[in-house]
């Protein structure tokens, strides 16, 4: 039992080195060999055991992250549809028009102008969001990198599962003296509810730490990217980001006033998630602009 434990943690850290690299470089060649030396497995077996752990072949994950980025950038920046075709990965323009409708049943151009998709996750998200409160504009801020170790969970956003990741998180931390005080909880978006599946949707839960420790298992180590970030702030329990988000975009328009940087959107809980009651939850959510 324990070997097959510490195998599956072993290839779970070679395979969150190998996700990290996908999402960080996804308008570069992506081919096989590349990725499989990255995760020290053989071609052959990187090929089977990333199919096996995210229920999807590599070339088709790679696509579909390709196009999810791109409804990204169609929805929260002005780059024109060529321009964001070479910048998801995508070799000609037409290719990616190709990939979208497969995936969504509309064209780039079509999404960018209604913003609306033939997707069955916005039935999904209306039985699992609360009402959205009071959200508030608190400006604009400058971050340095932010260290952190994390857990990658699939699925639908769970607040429960997030607190049983923070705990562990604290406790290797802990183990390893690398506790920030106070440490912060940050959960970090891949996805938009509205345009990836249910299954394949990922989030990052992590914690702050004060210097550098190794990987192990399932928590992986990185950083949070600084820079420029518009900040808001909202009160109330955990109510799905996608409302939050379509609710600031609406209400700031930031679409028209500020362009997204290509990063991960991600909130920080004000206090203790693990000691507070929900209706008390202080969320910040940092949109990264320029």
């Amino acid at each position: 039992m324990g070997k097959n434990r510490d195998r599956e943690d072993d290839y779970v850290m070679r395979l969150n080195a190998v996700t990290k690299y996908i999402d960080e470089h996804l308008d570069e060649d992506l081919d096989l060999k590349k990725l499989a030396a990255i995760s020290n497995f053989s071609e052959y077996h990187f090929h089977r055991i990333f199919k096996e752990y995210h229920n999807e072949p590599l070339a088709e994950y790679i696509s579909r992250n390709r196009v999810e980025r791109a409804a990204y950038l169609l929805g929260y920046t002005n780059s024109s549809i060529k321009d964001i075709a070479y910048k998801v990965g995508f070799e000609f323009p037409s290719s990616l028009s190709k990939a979208f409708r497969q995936l969504y049943k509309v064209t780039p151009s079509e999404y960018r102008i209604n913003k609306t998709i033939s997707n069955t996750q916005k039935t999904i998200r209306q039985k699992v969001i609360t009402s959205v409160q009071a959200i508030t504009h608190s400006g604009f801020v400058v971050l340095k990198n932010i260290n952190v170790i994390y857990t990658r969970l699939m699925g639908l956003y769970s607040l429960s599962k997030y607190l049983e990741v923070w705990q562990r998180l604290i406790k290797y931390a802990g183990e390893q003296n690398a506790v920030t005080s106070p440490s912060d909880f940050i959960i970090m978006y891949h996805n938009d509810i509205d345009l990836t599946e249910a299954s394949k949707l990922r989030s990052d839960v992590c914690i702050t730490i004060d210097k550098a420790i190794p990987a192990k298992g399932k928590i992986g180590v990185k950083e949070i990217i600084g820079g420029k970030y518009a900040v808001f702030n909202y009160q109330g329990p955990f109510a799905g980001h996608t409302e939050l988000y379509n609710t600031i975009f609406k209400k700031w328009e930031l679409n028209d006033r500020y362009e997204l940087r290509e990063l991960p959107i991600f909130e920080k809980y004000v206090n203790n998630p693990m000691k507070t009651k929900p209706g008390q939850l202080r969320t910040e959510i940092f949109l990264p602009v320029q």
